[in-house]
């Protein structure tokens, strides 16, 4: 078979797993709850950052103004998933206005990075044959905790680390196997350095590439170091030049929780790791001697990276102080361990780890065996017994978990498949189609119980705010003391400021908005006063509403709720919300 053919195949493969997958991401989000466009705080606030960077702030300007004034916060996000947005908008606002803009730009860019993240799947599963290739982008089609980061509106980035990170295990695989060339090294580079520039989700995969490259040294004497190194300075040569031409203004030496001096010594550090591999090359016999080796070199490069960036220790979360743990992070259910899940909702969790637990069983199977390929499937159960792991922790995981899982579990697939030939015809039209639904999460949906109901939190539409206070004669834009989770949606449908808002950064003002909130009313007012805030809002139908409230049932979110508020503020209407309380503060 040459290979013109085959890649045709391939992409009509890809092509197909698109469509399928663009079906189902619409039969999921009609069946589901009408939500807004944009789902999520995330996807909101990269909205915010998009249209304030058409309106005139710089590349390197990430800060945002009039989250928690007069200082602002700079945000820990990169421009690369910004610029197709942009595109779009620039492309559509002329004929449909900005909002319809935003509106096009939230349906087109997940969709395209849709197709873009099927042909990296497809590309990152060629090495276990082109069968497998083509079949694991259909299979992606049917798996949802993939495709829900590319539903309409997912505008934030971790649909272009599920991309990056499926080009980073394709270009391992390659080098691991010998194959590629250059063009494995590029793409092992564009992927390592560019999801460095994103955010801190390509940190755990580059430090899996590195293992995996290493377990190939260890347990193959004729694997050269040469190729780990060529990896190491392949990555380090685009992410430290990427670095200087992209790191925002301000943000220097002492953040580890963004692209920073910090993220490409993480990417350089492979270089002296691998460097020192090779120089016991040759020295050191055996693969109890090489895996020695290798241990107490990766254990001295992470000692010296500690040591020269000791902000890194507490990790990318480490500034968050206790009080603020508490009310605010504790509560995000993307942060909340696997385990949790699976107590709370046993049937969802079923469907989100079925792929995985496929895939890993499989992988970890195929690695253990005597196959030529063995070297490969080790490699792969690396990334997936990584992500598996790393679930437990935290469920933000899952989807990279089935991402890896893709490959081995259309393997076992098309292998199941080829066994069933041996059947009757009457068998095979029964077994095979059984088959298939027993690789998507549908059976598993219809007949496993789901735990008790979990109602997706609302968030009060902030127009009506917008509106409310459109008068405002102050000088400068009104501040708005409001729920945390309620930040992003006031920042991008008013003209307002707002204390608060979900990012870590934001660490005075979110304090401050929780005092404001739990305080009794003469210690919110005061509080209130010292920042300079000209109305509160509270939305009712926000659980998080509802945390401020039964921390301190006398304290300001509990009155508010209620309709009793102090005499210090004055209710404004927001008819079109009902479930909005909104406030004016009366001036002193």
């Amino acid at each position: 078979m040459n290979g013109r053919p085959a890649r045709l195949r391939l992409r009509h493969a890809v092509l197909l797993g698109w469509l399928l997958a663009l079906g189902m991401v619409a039969a999921i989000v009609g069946a589901g709850e009408p939500r807004p466009l944009l789902r999520d705080t995330d996807d909101t606030m990269r909205a915010v950052q998009v249209l304030r960077w058409l309106d005139g702030a710089g590349w390197l300007d990430l800060s945002e103004p009039r989250l928690s004034p007069p200082e602002g916060v700079i945000t820990h996000w990169s421009r690369l998933p910004d610029m197709p947005i942009a595109a779009v908008i620039v492309a559509v606002e002329p004929f449909l206005g900005r909002d319809k803009a935003l509106t096009v730009a939230a349906y087109a860019v997940p969709a395209g990075l849709l197709l873009a993240a099927l042909a990296a799947v497809a590309w990152a599963a060629l090495p276990f044959g082109s069968a497998t290739a083509r079949a694991a982008p259909v299979l992606a089609a049917f798996c949802p905790p993939f495709l829900n980061k590319f539903f309409p509106g997912a505008l934030d980035h971790h649909n272009w680390q599920l991309i990056l990170s499926a080009i980073l295990a394709g270009a391992v695989l390659r080098i691991a196997a010998r194959r590629g060339g250059g063009s494995a090294l590029a793409a092992a580079a564009l992927a390592g350095a560019g999801g460095l520039w994103i955010g801190g989700e390509m940190l755990p995969w580059l430090a899996v590439a590195y293992a995996a490259l290493a377990s190939r040294w260890c347990l193959d004497p004729a694997w050269s170091a040469r190729r780990g190194v060529e990896t190491a300075l392949a990555i380090t040569a685009l992410a430290v030049p990427l670095l200087w031409l992209v790191m925002p203004a301000g943000l220097g030496a002492g953040h580890c929780d963004a692209f920073s001096p910090a993220y490409a010594a993480y990417a350089a550090a492979g270089v002296p790791f691998w460097l020192l591999l090779a120089a016991a090359e040759g020295r050191v016999g055996g693969v109890p001697g090489r895996v020695g080796v290798a241990v107490i070199v990766a254990a001295t490069v992470a000692a010296v990276f500690v040591l020269l960036f000791p902000e890194c220790r507490a990790g990318p979360l480490g500034a968050i102080p206790s009080e603020l743990r508490e009310a605010w992070l504790a509560r995000v259910s993307e942060a909340r361990g696997f385990a949790e899940l699976a107590a709370r909702t046993p049937g969802l969790a079923v469907q989100l780890a079925l792929l995985p637990a496929m895939g890993l069983a499989c992988s970890v199977l195929l690695a253990t065996s005597r196959r030529a390929d063995a070297p490969l499937w080790r490699v792969q159960a690396g990334f997936l017994l990584v992500a598996a792991a790393l679930c437990f922790a935290q469920v933000r995981l899952l989807p990279f978990a089935n991402l890896f899982a893709l490959a081995p579990a259309a393997w076992l697939l098309l292998w199941v498949w080829a066994r069933l030939a041996a059947l009757p015809t009457a068998g095979r039209l029964l077994a095979r189609p059984m088959l298939l639904l027993a690789f998507t999460p549908l059976p598993y949906a219809a007949t496993l119980p789901h735990g008790g109901p979990v109602k997706a939190p609302r968030i009060c539409d902030a127009r009506p705010v917008g509106d409310a206070i459109a008068d405002y004669a102050g000088a400068d834009a009104p501040l708005i003391a409001a729920p945390i989770d309620m930040g992003p949606d006031l920042l991008l449908r008013t003209s307002a400021a707002v204390l608060a808002a979900p990012y870590h950064r934001n660490v005075a003002g979110n304090l401050d908005l929780v005092g404001i909130m739990r305080a009794p009313q003469d210690e919110a007012r005061a509080i209130a006063r010292r920042r300079g805030v000209d109305f509160v809002a509270v939305c009712r139908s926000l659980s998080e509403t509802d945390l401020y409230a039964r921390a301190n049932p006398e304290g300001l979110a509990a009155r508010l709720s209620a309709g009793d508020p102090p005499a210090w503020l004055v209710p404004i209407a927001t008819p079109a919300d009902p479930e909005m309380r909104l406030y004016g503060v009366v001036p002193d």
